[in-house]
């Protein structure tokens, strides 16, 4: 697997708001260029992402946990902010260059989280799909939903 030359060298990413995206957060205009996906993915399901045509670009990938947001409604009062600081180059290691990533278990990919509420973590994610520049929709089943306190 042949990593972005970009990918390498980068010590700094950002959240991107509603309509940004990219590396550095451009605004998105829909035209032709690369579409990119922001998504969660809960610490107890599988992780995949697959593109359509191209291959796995990692803009974004931050795994642990935000106070005020839970992947079940059972713990939405778990308040709690931390993240493991190699989650952009674990996840850019495991899905870069890649057509299709899948991670059964997020938990045994960062098992040094600093975090004391384990069972509440998610990957927060942003990926692009190179060259075919269309990012393949999964389904995501309910159970990995991920809830806002209000």
């Amino acid at each position: 697997m042949q990593m972005h030359e970009a990918s390498k060298e980068r010590l700094m990413q950002c959240v991107c708001a509603e309509g940004f995206g990219g590396v550095r957060c451009e605004r998105l205009t829909g035209g032709t260029g690369e579409a990119s996906s922001q998504n969660i993915s809960c610490a107890g399901e599988p992780f995949e992402f697959a593109c359509r045509s191209g291959t796995i670009r990692v803009e974004y990938a931050s795994y642990g946990a935000a106070e005020g947001y839970a992947c079940s409604p059972q713990l939405v009062s778990v308040r709690q902010t931390c993240s493991n600081p190699n989650s952009l180059k674990t996840i850019t290691n495991k899905c870069e260059g890649l057509n299709y990533c899948t991670i059964q278990e997020l938990r045994e990919v960062f098992p040094e989280t600093p975090c004391p509420v384990q069972n509440e973590l998610f990957l927060r994610y942003r990926f692009t799909c190179s060259e075919g520049k269309v990012c393949l929709e999964l389904e995501v089943p309910k159970s990995r939903r991920l809830f806002k306190m209000l």
